[in-house]
């Protein structure tokens, strides 16, 4: 049974067992800026959205282990839109700093990842994004809650 985890906001972070994970950034970005065409109205496109994860063992034994880009999947990520229903066909990849992800953290260390996930272009004001610990080796779930695009570019610095 998955409990619903209490929702967490970009920025918060998610202290579980052995491991503290933590969504710092989330940014999008169009795959298709170019217009459509009249004849490609059948075609949605996708967006990108590049989220941000600090990672860091807060076990004093174990080595957090886990199989980068290949532990994220439709089994371990879900990506649900405002109306609940979870996003199809959603890809993910993960870096570290544009490497492959290192996929061992020693006890009280941190690793930065870059998780980028490409999805249908959502029409929902928010997204949210929830995680089984288990793709940064760790148990138990979290969930983020992500304002989609249009709220986010309406930053105060308009950026």
């Amino acid at each position: 049974e998955m409990l619903e985890p209490s929702l967490l906001s970009v920025g918060d972070e998610h202290l579980g067992e052995g491991v503290s994970v933590a969504l710092t950034d989330v940014r999008f970005t169009d795959d298709d800026a170019q217009p459509a065409q009249e004849n490609d109205a059948a075609q949605t496109g996708t967006t990108t959205l590049i989220g941000t994860f600090v990672v860091t063992n807060t076990g004093d034994r174990e080595v957090l282990r886990f199989d980068g880009s290949a532990s994220f999947g439709p089994e371990t990520v879900i990506i649900h839109a405002g109306s609940g229903n979870p996003l199809r066909d959603a890809r993910f990849a993960i870096t570290d700093e544009g490497e492959s992800p290192a996929e061992e953290i020693p006890p009280g260390e941190q690793r930065i990842y870059d998780v980028t996930i490409t999805i249908p272009q959502p029409a929902s004001e928010y997204l949210v994004l929830s995680l089984d610990l288990s793709v940064f080796g760790g148990s138990g779930h979290t969930s983020f809650l992500i304002p989609t695009a249009d709220d986010v570019d309406s930053s105060p610095l308009g950026l």
